[in-house]
């Protein structure tokens, strides 16, 4: 009976910080965009990050948290994915238009099967396959444009944010297993600024912005939408599978539209109201699938527990 409940807390307390985070993710396109006015890509990207790692040190150093050799090793492999991450969408976005770019984004749910069946050995059971398949056709619904635009550069360059959006996700529920989920994220966010402030260098961008709410922006993108929803991210998966997790994150477009319409006065069409409908659909069967599954543990785990009693209890009778 204990491990069983055991299960079904720690699935019902960490599965919300992965819903959590996403809705945080979704506010940041509204913000970022707010902050691109005053300032480049790289030179928020380099102040963001560095922003996290600086205050992600000062929070390990506040609780006495110090990184293991595994958590150094994972944490810089997720660092150097999420900065090729950040850069490849970056480049994109220079020639392609925002909303191909979201949904090509977006194609992280159909490679994060197929990722995790090759790092983990993970196969998908069908109702992920389904919710991911559901949630795929509501992004298309809800950020392509219609008719389709030519195939340029930035798309290219786009899909490699796609691909490595999907190791971000499988390499997090690789890494979380044996490591604290703050200080892979400090980490990580140490090695995306490096990389974020060269790229800044280099485009000669700088470091620089003007007036106080491109900063104060900037620091709710490294505090709040870095430091914390990554952390939150990173923590929920412990329990939940790569699939499953991709179709919650996937919902981030449609927090992000929700918010435009409210906060930017954009308005939804048809086929935008039909793809959020879609996406929450994907969520509801991930939500379903996830109780019938630990109903089902929850069982399996009480059967075992009796039989062993069971056992016990005839052992001592004999």
């Amino acid at each position: 009976m204990l491990p069983g409940l055991v299960y079904n807390t720690c699935y019902n307390r960490l599965m919300p910080s992965i819903a959590l985070a996403t809705l945080i993710f979704g506010t940041t396109f509204v913000v970022i965009r707010a902050v691109l006015i005053h300032a480049g890509p790289w030179t928020l990207l380099a102040d963001r990050y560095l922003l996290a790692a600086l205050v992600g040190v000062g929070a390990l150093a506040v609780l006495g948290l110090r990184p293991t050799r595994e958590e150094w090793r994972w944490g810089i492999i997720l660092g150097v994915i999420a900065a090729a991450m950040q850069a490849t969408n970056t480049i994109g976005l220079e020639t392609t238009t925002a909303s191909k770019s979201a949904f090509i984004c977006a194609g992280y749910i159909a490679l994060v099967p197929l990722v995790a069946l090759v790092a983990m050995r993970h196969v998908p059971r069908s109702m992920e396959l389904a919710a991911a398949a559901v949630a795929l056709l509501g992004t298309g619904l809800l950020t392509v444009r219609w008719p389709l635009e030519r195939i340029v550069s930035g798309d290219l360059w786009t899909l490699g944010t796609a691909l490595f959006a999907a190791l971000s996700i499988v390499a997090t529920k690789m890494a979380i297993r044996r490591s604290r989920s703050l200080v892979l994220v400090v980490i990580q966010a140490a090695v995306v600024a490096l990389v974020c402030a060269a790229g800044a260098g280099l485009s000669g961008e700088g470091f620089g912005m003007h007036g106080l709410a491109p900063w104060l922006g900037t620091l709710y993108l490294g505090t709040v939408a870095s430091l914390g929803a990554f952390a939150l991210a990173a923590h929920g998966q412990r329990v939940t599978s790569p699939v499953a997790a991709s179709v919650v994150f996937g919902m981030e477009p449609l927090v992000a539209t929700l918010l435009g319409a409210v906060a930017l006065g954009e308005r939804m069409g048809a086929a935008q109201a039909a793809g959020a409908a879609l996406m929450l659909g994907a969520g509801w069967i991930v939500a379903w699938d996830g109780r019938r599954r630990r109903a089902a543990e929850a069982l399996r785990v009480t059967g075992r527990d009796n039989r062993r009693r069971e056992a016990r209890v005839g052992a001592s009778l004999s």
